[in-house]
């Protein structure tokens, strides 16, 4: 893996400017980190690549990780302390990890490096053999960059085995952990691995982008007990064939299901606002639902929000 990084590097560096922007990190016990003082929230730390170029809008990131990587809570550096906080974007790209370790002082992935939301990062991908957290509700108070350049950088959706405590999750067939009764934005995102994903009655809303780009997912079935979900929450589940809502929802919001594969489609009857949310898009008026395979009529629909969605 270190030949194929330094590869990359030497093919990338000849076309990056003699003026960029080039920053290393201090390596301390095997990881970089980006090292912060503040005197409000205490020294902080982020795990970063081992490279950082900035140059002409762009941002390069390289990673240099392999083996068992196990963040630490807090490192020491010339002689002060700092609280491991976070996971910079692009620290990992292109790594190949048999096991990550991540302690519960992590609060940020995919952390911003620069700054700076006019530069464009190089998107590399990672694999991560088993991933090891302490709890699934950490992992839901988790902030993850809701961009693409970095949510891209979701550390679930590269791990094939999910360890919680000490216990292994199959992540092909999904059950929400009980401690989750609001799923974040990003907590799922573009997790490939879920085939089938219940929700649980203790679960009460779905925010935006929670499970968008699960690609394998088969079904999506949202509860009755489920009274709000966010944009784009399941858009690009391109596997899904069936959609199944519940009588807790009023509202389905922009791109709720965008860039889906559904054939059969079920609105909960308390449906009363919807806003553009399909592609391809089905033939929806008020008082009708049609045109998919076996779809059923929506209970008392009164809107259709900002934007029509269907046509005649």
């Amino acid at each position: 893996m270190k030949k194929i990084i330094y590869l990359l590097i030497l093919m990338i560096l000849p076309a990056i400017d003699i003026y960029a922007d080039i920053k290393r990190y201090p390596l301390i016990d095997g990881i970089y980190y980006i090292l912060q003082k503040n005197p409000y929230t205490g020294n902080q730390a982020y795990v970063a690549p081992e490279y950082y170029i900035m140059d002409k809008g762009t941002a390069y990131s390289f990673g240099h990780y392999s083996g068992n990587l196990v963040i630490p809570e807090c490192v020491e550096y010339d002689g002060i302390t700092y609280e491991v906080v976070g996971i910079s974007s692009g620290a990992l790209n292109g790594c190949s990890i048999n096991m990550l370790v991540v302690p519960e002082t992590i609060k940020r992935i995919a952390y911003d490096l620069s700054g700076d939301e006019s530069y464009n990062y190089n998107v590399m991908e990672f694999s991560i053999e088993r991933l090891c957290i302490s709890s699934w509700k950490w992992w839901n108070e988790l902030v993850i960059e809701g961009t693409d350049r970095g949510a891209y950088q979701n550390i679930l959706s590269f791990a094939k085995h999910v360890m919680v405590n000490g216990e292994v999750y199959d992540m092909e067939d999904f059950k929400i952990p009980n401690e989750i009764t609001h799923i974040r934005p990003y907590a799922f995102f573009k997790c490939s691995q879920i085939k089938r994903l219940t929700i649980p009655d203790y679960v009460k809303s779905i925010e935006a982008s929670a499970f968008c780009g699960c690609e394998a997912l088969e079904a999506i079935v949202i509860p009755d007990n489920v009274e709000q979900i966010g944009k784009n929450c399941f858009a690009s589940c391109r596997s899904a064939k069936t959609l199944t809502m519940g009588d807790g929802l009023t509202v389905i919001p922009a791109g709720a299901f965008y860039d889906c594969g559904l054939e059969h489609i079920t609105l909960g009857r308390n449906i009363k606002k919807m806003f553009k949310t399909w592609q391809p898009t089905p033939v929806l008026l008020p008082g009708k639902f049609h045109g998919l395979r076996g779809s059923s009529e929506p209970g008392r629909l009164q809107s259709m929000g900002s934007q029509r969605v269907g046509h005649n």
